[in-house]
């Protein structure tokens, strides 16, 4: 035993001084938790809503502006988007 004990003891107490400067200025604030935002400050989005168009009603595709050839086609041939 003797003197090779001291050593863990003055790694302990460093420990704990470090632990209380970081807690100091840290303000107190060891686990930072989001606030949740109120009511009143959350974004007003506008309603879904879907209005189906076929091809045959479209000249050209609403997602890449290519003219669409074929009638009644369900998807583009230049981009892939699926007509409803």
């Amino acid at each position: 035993i003797g003197f090779g004990i001291i050593g863990g003891f003055i790694a302990a107490g460093l420990s704990f001084i470090s632990v209380g400067v970081s807690h100091h200025y840290s303000k107190g604030e060891l686990i930072k938790i989001p606030k949740k935002i109120p009511e009143a400050e959350k974004p007003i989005l506008p309603p879904k809503t879907v209005t189906p168009i076929t091809s045959a009603e479209l000249n050209y595709c609403p997602a890449c502006g290519t003219k669409i050839e074929v009638p009644n086609a369900n998807f583009c041939t230049e981009c892939g988007h699926q007509f409803i």
